[in-house]
């Protein structure tokens, strides 16, 4: 009985950091994502500048 115990409370804390490593990775991904759309915007930003600029030069 006391050795059925414990091996639950192993597993138990096993699933926890299972969970906390999970948890630790969607974050990362979340983190990877908002920088992929921050340098989006950056790209389309930069983009529409060299367009006004083509713009001028041509006008």
């Amino acid at each position: 009985m006391e050795d059925m115990k414990e091996r639950e409370k192993k597993i138990e804390k096993k699933l926890e950091l299972r969970d906390d490593n999970l948890m630790k990775m969607v974050r990362e991904i979340h983190d990877a994502k908002r920088t992929n759309v921050s340098a989006q915007e950056e790209i389309a930003a930069a983009k529409f500048k060299i367009l006004e600029m083509i713009i001028i030069f041509y006008l």
